[in-house]
């Protein structure tokens, strides 16, 4: 599978900005004897692709991958191995370690909380054995945790109203009607706009939402409805608020 051209373009730009790596990589208390990673088009690079995978191997291998767990643990594993970058390599991996879960509608992973000296003996695990279940653990008990506090956080969040939702841009155009017309009076203004627009069922909750729009308007949430201060405060000094 092809990556588009503006992805391999971008990721040619992050290279560029944080530089490629040609020594050796040091992590926590050690050095890693990790192989220096040529300049993209350098000739060597291309000599050992086959024996030594760069970032863009990786990148087409993770596309061939179809499970989303298998695809982020790849990432997350494949990436701070090949040091592709001079700094933030293990970061990076977290964060493509996400992608496939936001593609497929899924919880995502966040590594807060997570002991920093698990997480460093895991990696190393990786890059000195080439060893991946210490990761594979790490990552799996994250994972929960994280599923947990996203379902918390959900808990305490309102549901978004469906009717608001479903008939938004209209609220917003009698609002913005309702305003820029001062002489006429606002509840007749919104009763006409919702009879001649919404069935009749939904009427009454409509012209509910509407009125308590209207009501809450004010200057700092004018640019939603298209409407100027000016036209605000010529309706506001007719109707008052």
């Amino acid at each position: 599978m092809r990556r588009p051209r503006w992805v391999r373009l971008q990721i040619l730009q992050l290279l560029s900005l944080r530089g490629i790596r040609r020594g050796q990589v040091g992590d926590l208390t050690r050095v890693l004897d990790v192989h220096p990673c040529p300049e993209h088009g350098d000739k060597q690079a291309d000599d050992n692709r086959s024996s030594d995978p760069g970032p863009f191997e990786c990148l087409d291998k993770a596309n061939q991958i179809r499970d989303p767990f298998e695809q982020s643990f790849f990432m997350m594993v494949h990436l701070p191995y090949l040091q592709p970058f001079a700094d933030i390599n293990k970061r990076t991996s977290r964060l493509a370690a996400n992608l496939p879960l936001f593609r497929a509608n899924l919880c995502p992973l966040t590594f807060l909380d997570v002991p920093e000296q698990a997480y460093s003996r895991a990696t190393l695990g990786v890059y000195e054995m080439t060893r991946v279940e210490l990761l594979r653990d790490l990552y799996v008990w994250a994972y929960e945790r994280s599923t947990q506090e996203y379902l918390a956080i959900k808990q305490d969040l309102a549901e978004p109203d469906p009717l608001r939702l479903a008939w938004r841009d209209f609220i917003k155009q009698t609002i913005r009607a309702v305003i820029t017309h001062p002489e006429l009076d606002p509840l007749s203004s919104i009763q006409r706009s919702v009879a001649e627009r919404v069935p009749e069922q939904e009427q009454p909750d409509v012209q509910a939402l509407i009125v308590e729009e209207l009501r809450r308007l004010h200057e700092g949430v004018l640019a939603r409805y298209g409407l100027r201060p000016s036209e605000y405060a010529a309706w506001r000094a007719l109707h008052g608020h």
